[in-house]
């Protein structure tokens, strides 16, 4: 199991591109810290065109982080106008391209450096080189890639999924011919051909001798439960890559539950709130506050995706007229 393979599976490319389409199309503000207090400014030209060719817009590029960044566990960029103490514009870096290595320092002891293409490289802000790692462990400036630490959950899924493929392109036999005595290879091959010929696509009676018996094969348990495999297999991807919430990648809920009109909104803030904020969405907002000046940052405006619907901003129009009934006071 690699990360280009278990993209392969449709629970891990759905929960990827479930992180990565929502992250990457929030609205992303910055501000500027002054007397404790935030103040909104004008985006950066950093983040609000960040690579310089035309087909990738700032959209796509937080979205180039995000999945390399879910499925790997780290993001890496090029800087550009780095030599000043600012950056201009960043390039994303494919994460193969990136290998780390533990050496001994010529100061004393030892640390990790990272090599591009077998390059050296310094990170930001000593370097031009930008990394966003997720899942870090004590001791290491290196992510964890949930696929590797996570491969025989994967790796069963993907078997799943090509068990299913193999069992419903017909290499399974849907019948069974018993005859009476030995046909011998000729007769049972013409036997076959004639059954085949008689049964494929046709629903016409079929009319055999009373020397042959024709049954047809049922699934096994053990292979009519691949399905059941199957949705066990979203919900531990959606684990890992989610936190849970199976649901949002077109899994049925957990204890045959469904989610409702009523509930789909608390659905999502609990999915912001438990997932994609802490996991994802906040650790990359510490790393692109670490590209603009002191004392600015960004941050994402999750407000975005829990707009109240028809139903619930009228509820609230109601409320308010209510209580300024009650106050005796203009709406």
């Amino acid at each position: 199991v690699t990360p280009d393979s278990a993209m392969q599976q449709a629970a891990v490319w759905a929960s990827i591109e479930l992180v990565a389409g929502v992250g990457s199309s929030l609205p992303l503000d910055e501000f500027h810290k002054v007397d404790n207090e935030q103040v909104a400014v004008s985006l950066s030209a950093l983040f609000a065109d960040p690579d310089p060719d035309p087909s990738i817009t700032a959209q796509a590029w937080r979205a180039q982080i995000l999945r390399s960044a879910v499925a790997r566990g780290n993001a890496y960029a090029d800087l550009l106008g780095a030599d000043m103490g600012t950056a201009s514009g960043a390039v994303t870096i494919h994460p193969d391209r990136v290998r780390w290595q533990w050496e001994k320092r010529s100061t004393g002891g030892h640390a990790w450096q990272v090599y591009v293409d077998n390059v050296r490289r310094t990170r930001w802000p000593l370097g031009d080189l930008w990394h966003f790692p997720l899942f870090l462990q004590p001791g290491s400036p290196i992510g964890l890639s949930p696929v590797e630490y996570h491969r025989q959950a994967i790796g069963a899924a993907l078997a799943a999924q090509k068990f299913g493929a193999q069992f419903f392109d017909g290499s399974n036999p849907q019948w069974v011919a018993k005859v009476t005595g030995n046909p011998g290879e000729t007769g049972a091959k013409d036997l076959k051909e004639k059954i085949i010929a008689a049964t494929s696509g046709n629903n016409d009676p079929l009319v055999i001798s009373s020397e042959i018996t024709l049954e047809r094969v049922s699934i096994p348990v053990e292979d009519s439960q691949f399905l059941e495999t199957q949705r066990y297999g979203t919900e531990e991807i959606a684990r890992i890559f989610l936190g849970g919430f199976p649901e949002l990648i077109g899994s049925a809920v957990s204890g045959g539950g469904t989610v409702t009109y009523a509930n789909r909104e608390q659905r999502m803030a609990d999915f912001i709130a438990l997932s994609l904020a802490p996991r994802y969405l906040v650790p990359l907002e510490a790393a692109m506050s670490a590209l603009v000046p002191r004392g600015r940052f960004v941050k994402h405006n999750v407000d975005a995706l829990l707009r109240a619907d028809l139903k619930g901003r009228y509820e609230s129009y109601k409320l308010a007229a209510d209580v300024a009934d009650v106050m005796g006071a203009p709406l």
